[in-house]
C-alpha cells in the first residue's frame, strides 16, 4: 500500500538567542531537521531537545512551541508535507 506525501515547501531559518515561536499547531505535517546549535520544544506535552542532526516530526494538529533561545542559536530546516487522511488513521501513534 502506499500514500502519496505533498512536499507543500521547506526553508531553513537562523534563530538567535532570545527568539522562539509561540505555541500553535497546524493541519499539515512539519519535519524540524536540526543543522546546528540547540534549543527546546514543546511537543504536546513533553520537552524536546533539538541539537545538531537531531530530526522532529510533527502530526497535524498537535501542539507545539519552540522556547525562546538560550544562548548561540539554533538552525533548523523545515519540511512542511501533506498526506491523505485515510493514512493518518492508520498509522498515528496512539
Amino acid at each position: 500500500m502506499t500514500h502519496p506525501i505533498e512536499i507543500v515547501w521547506t526553508f531553513m531559518v537562523d534563530y538567535a538567542k532570545d527568539w522562539g515561536v509561540r505555541r500553535h499547531s497546524h493541519d499539515y505535517f512539519q519535519m524540524y531537521y536540526c543543522i546546528a546549535g540547540r534549543g527546546t520544544m514543546l511537543l504536546g506535552d513533553q520537552n524536546i531537545v533539538l541539537e545538531k542532526d537531531n530530526c522532529l516530526l510533527i502530526w497535524p494538529d498537535q501542539l507545539h512551541e519552540l522556547y525562546p533561545i538560550k544562548s548561540g542559536q539554533l538552525i533548523p530546516n523545515f519540511m512542511y508535507m501533506t498526506t491523505p487522511s485515510e493514512m493518518l488513521s492508520s498509522v498515528r501513534p496512539s
